[in-house]
């Protein structure tokens, strides 16, 4: 879900719907709008792209980026990505939308990788600093 497989492993399409995405509920509202990008999808043939995107079979939108209005709960979107030569490609996204859904697991600092590194550069500066009282 959501993995970008770099030069697609020789597929002719690679499709990329992705990261999943944890959306809160605007106070008030009974929907959230979305926007689903797959634009991260390519033709190793270096051919044009046609989009659909799909909910439980159902086609909700076509297009590299579309726009979509959700009620809360989880919802799972398939994209699929056609050539001018008909090959196919296709990934799922998963959309969190509400209560449940997280804002991250770090806060405000930011995804958990820019959270190590904040902790890590912090570290190595106390670290640094002793060394040089020390000598």
């Amino acid at each position: 879900m959501g993995e970008w497989a770099g030069e697609g492993g020789g597929l002719p399409v690679v499709a990329w719907a992705g990261p999943d995405l944890q959306v809160p509920l605007e106070p008030g509202s009974q929907t959230q709008a979305v926007t689903l990008d797959g634009s991260g999808s390519f033709s190793n043939l270096g051919l044009e792209l046609t989009y659909s995107w799909q909910e439980d079979g159902n086609e909700v939108g076509a297009g590299s980026q579309i726009q979509i209005d959700l009620e809360p709960g989880v919802h799972t979107f398939v994209l699929q990505a056609t050539d001018t030569q008909g090959n196919l490609g296709a990934d799922t996204v998963t959309v969190t939308v509400g209560q449940d859904a997280v804002l991250g697991s770090c806060g405000a600092i930011g995804p958990p990788a820019l959270a190590f590194g904040f902790i890590s550069l912090t570290a190595l500066a106390a670290t640094t600093r002793m060394r040089m009282t020390k000598g």
